[in-house]
């Protein structure tokens, strides 16, 4: 009796690590990491049709080695993972996910000519030219996508993704 006694407990308790918010807010991170690469089938550039997919990171974000493993993980689909320093380098990117905005390093450091998607967690980001937002709500990412903002960059949504998106024209 006191072996499941024992037992039971080590499950609750591993069930209550399992359900603690920052393994929820793990989750959530990892949800967006996801989303970062399912971009790449929802989304066509005019320009970068035949050169070799790249996800640039900016600045400082929550993903740790998840995007690595993700990419490991989708091995069909060779998809470059970089850090960039500068947002003048956003011409090498695809997509490029930027996870705070602040005063000194705005999206109008991106060259005009750079077509490339521009995803953020961060309001601000969008209301300055980022195309999505990836928000929490009720513990799930929601979408917002700038629907002009990508138009600008030439870029073409797919309807699939717009119908989960909130669309902002």
């Amino acid at each position: 009796m006191r072996r499941v006694f024992r037992a039971l407990t080590v499950v609750t308790a591993y069930c209550l690590i399992c359900v603690t918010p920052s393994h929820a807010a793990d989750q959530l991170e990892r949800v967006k990491a996801v989303f970062l690469f399912k971009f790449f089938d929802y989304v066509s550039w005019e320009n970068k049709a035949k050169a070799p997919k790249t996800l640039c990171t900016f600045g400082h974000h929550p993903f740790g080695k998840d995007l690595i493993f993700i990419a490991k993980m989708r091995n069909s689909d060779k998809i470059n993972i970089i850090d960039i320093d500068t947002l003048a380098d956003a011409t090498k990117c695809h997509v490029l996910y930027i996870h705070h905005i602040d005063n000194n390093k705005t999206l109008n450091n991106i060259p005009n000519n750079a077509q490339t998607l521009i995803v953020s967690s961060d309001m601000s980001a969008l209301k300055s030219g980022a195309m999505v937002l990836m928000e929490e709500k009720s513990g799930r990412v929601q979408l917002s996508i700038n629907l002009k903002a990508a138009e600008r960059k030439h870029l073409k949504i797919s309807s699939r993704l717009l119908q989960i998106s909130n669309v902002i024209r």
